[in-house]
């Protein structure tokens, strides 16, 4: 509704000394301005505040004043991101001129050698003409000047390196790299910022690995690549983990040593004799021709079931995948939950995957090797090729007298620099983040609100939120609710972004599974979380004792 201003007043000081009134009144979506007389400092910033009657700060912002650009406007309106601009629009909505051909396209933020040399951030010229980068400047996370003369062709990418020389010689086919830049890419996310020529705010990302951005990108080898240029990049759903599932080529790995048995067998010694496999952390790898045989017969494999992966409970049948090992099977599952944000490749093998440490117990692969005995002479060979995530395996029989660390090589050249990402999409996809629902605990006699932050460069097609009723069995079927940002059904605001659904109120203790999708017009999809139905988020219903808080 329309805002009283008389009593208000604008200040530049912190003390309001310099303060000037502003009268009259102000409708809802209505502009208003004051002439003022302040000076900026020597950098040519000035604090600006908006008080109120009781000389309590109600606004507040900084804003640098730049030469030849004598407005600095909001945008968007709300924020406290200022803009130097030529044209002043007062009393009248902002419009400053902006630079939005510019976008950060890829990240190698931790490379899986945990060294510098291969972080990169890379940019690419979405316009339709060729843009002067002379001037621009990434300023926070890094910092890293674009000299003069350097000019992007519209759809052409930029490589800003931390070791250029590195870089071109790992990647032969880059041409178009700057750099060393300041600093460092923090592996746990920042914030980036690209600024222009006039110092305003070209691109921003806010990145991170893990949650909603993948996982993957976080030291397994993958870089964060952007679905699509048009997508709003500072959104943890338009990213995904580059594509490493074929970057490596199969070798050949050997051990060979002594079985000692320096344990004693239990009194089923046919199950006792076991040969174990684990990876040291989050990682996947693809073994082929996996064999064990005795010096004394080497054309005899002692694996009888061969890369074979046992679904029955028993290492007799083949390896046995339990613990944080238990997505490893001869064949990726599509439903399995493991790393989503990374490609699973359908190459035959056997597929070693781990979703976090091994060990000797629970968390491993293990296969029946009846076949060994004391002092016997072993090889272990296989055909393996590193996949992501961590290259060291550890293979070894139940007592540990036989084994070894194994290491697979990891190549450099990662990601996708300078050229189109390996996870680009044809058209941009709608972006879906900060699902939440409220109550977060419902009771027994509560609807449940579902909302989620959709965003999409094309026309919506569908917003839906799926929810089944968890079940022991988990087939229950699942249920589509149509969202929505009307203001209405649950939603709070109209058009705010923050699409609504509401779910009927459940019994106690019963646990709603859920997630959202989002389709445009172009038939592309996104869904939060990026694993829907696979990994969805949850909730109980449950009554809760009362406080007893005084």
């Amino acid at each position: 509704g329309t805002q009283v201003l008389d009593g208000c007043f604008v200040a530049s000081l912190a003390d309001l000394s310099d303060r000037v009134p502003v009268a009259g009144s102000l409708a809802a979506g209505g502009y208003a301005s004051v002439a003022v007389d302040w000076a900026t400092n020597a950098a040519g910033s000035l604090n600006v505040y908006l008080a109120d009657s009781r000389n309590n700060i109600v606004g507040a912002g900084q804003v640098v004043r730049r030469a030849g650009l004598p407005s600095v406007q909001v945008w968007p309106p709300g924020t406290n991101e200022w803009y130097a601009t030529p044209a002043a629009t007062r009393d009248a909505p902002n419009a400053p001129e902006r630079q939005t051909a510019i976008v950060i396209n890829e990240l190698m933020v931790k490379p899986p050698s945990d060294h510098d040399d291969g972080e990169f951030v890379e940019f690419y010229n979405q316009g339709t003409g060729p843009v002067d980068l002379s001037g621009w400047a990434v300023t926070d996370g890094i910092s890293h000047a674009f000299p003069a003369g350097t000019v992007l062709a519209a759809g052409q990418y930029l490589v800003v390196a931390k070791n250029p020389g590195w870089m071109m010689a790992n990647y032969p086919a880059l041409t178009n790299v700057q750099g060393p830049y300041g600093g460092t890419l923090r592996n746990s996310g920042e914030q980036l910022r690209l600024v222009d020529a006039r110092g305003n705010l070209a691109d921003v990302v806010d990145y991170n690995t893990g949650g909603q951005w993948p996982a993957a990108a976080g030291g397994e080898g993958s870089s964060l690549e952007l679905m699509h240029p048009d997508m709003d990049n500072n959104r943890p759903s338009a990213w995904r983990a580059s594509d490493e599932s074929t970057r490596t080529t199969f070798q050949t790995f050997s051990h060979t040593g002594t079985y000692r048995e320096l344990r004693g067998l239990t009194p089923d010694a046919a199950t006792a004799r076991e040969l174990l496999l684990n990876l040291t952390a989050d990682g996947y790898v693809i073994l082929k021709n996996i064999k064990l045989v005795k010096s004394t017969a080497p054309t005899v494999n002692l694996l009888t079931t061969g890369d074979a992966t046992s679904h029955t409970g028993s290492g007799a049948n083949g390896f046995l995948c339990t613990g944080t090992h238990c997505d490893s099977d001869t064949q990726p599952r599509a439903a399995s939950p493991v790393r989503l944000d990374a490609t699973l490749t359908p190459e035959p093998g056997f597929h070693l995957i781990s979703q976090g440490s091994g060990d000797t117990k629970a968390n491993l692969v293990q296969v029946d090797v009846t076949g060994i005995a004391p002092s016997d002479m072993l090889t272990l060979s296989f055909d393996g090729r590193w996949v992501r995530g961590t290259p060291l395996m550890v293979a070894q029989t139940w007592d540990r007298s036989f084994g070894k660390l194994f290491r697979f090589p990891v190549p450099n050249n990662l990601g996708t620099p300078g050229a189109v990402n390996s996870r680009r999409v044809a058209a941009p996809a709608p972006t879906v983040d900060q699902m939440a629902h409220f109550p977060v605990v419902p009771t027994a006699s509560q609807p449940v609100v579902v909302t989620a932050r959709v965003t999409s460069a094309t026309p919506l097609a569908s917003v839906s939120l799926i929810q089944r009723q968890d079940t022991v069995a988990g087939n229950a079927a699942w249920i589509t609710l149509a969202m929505n940002d009307s203001g209405t059904g649950g939603d709070a605001t109209a058009g705010d972004e923050l699409w609504s659904a509401t779910v009927p109120a459940r019994s106690s203790g019963s646990i709603t599974q859920f997630y959202i999708k989002a389709a445009a017009a172009n038939a592309q999809e996104n869904e939060c979380p990026r694993p829907g139905m696979r990994r969805p988020g949850m909730w109980i219903a449950a009554t809760l004792p009362p406080s007893t808080l005084p």
